[in-house]
C-alpha cells in the first residue's frame, strides 16, 4: 500500500497501467484507491479511467478496485489538497 498526497498545483499522474512486466514483486492483478479527503477540499485531481472517461467516486471513504491493466490517470490538482491510499493485489503472471 502507498499513501499518496497531492498538495502542489499540477500534481497528478499521467496515463498509466499498474502492471510492470518483468519486475519483482509485481504481477499486480487488482489496483485500488481509497479516498481520504473530503471531495469539497480540492479541485481537479480526479482518478479517471482513460478508455471510458469515467471518474472514480470522490466522497471521503470511497474505495474503488479495478484491474491493474486498465489505463488510468489522476488529473492535475487545481486547488486544495487530496490524499489517497492506493494499493495492489498481486499474484502469478497472467497466462
Amino acid at each position: 500500500m502507498q499513501f499518496t498526497k497531492y498538495a502542489n498545483i499540477g500534481d497528478g499522474y499521467n496515463s498509466q497501467v499498474d502492471i510492470v512486466p518483468g519486475s519483482s514483486p509485481s504481477y499486480r492483478k487488482l489496483s485500488f484507491s481509497l479516498q481520504l479527503t473530503d471531495e469539497n477540499d480540492y479541485e481537479g485531481c480526479d482518478l479517471e479511467f482513460v478508455a471510458s472517461n469515467e471518474l472514480a467516486p470522490r466522497e471521503r471513504g470511497a474505495i474503488i478496485f479495478f484491474p491493474s491493466f486498465v489505463m488510468h490517470r489522476v488529473t492535475p490538482l487545481i486547488s486544495g489538497e487530496r490524499n489517497a491510499m492506493v494499493g495492489w493485489v498481486c499474484g502469478p503472471n497472467f497466462k
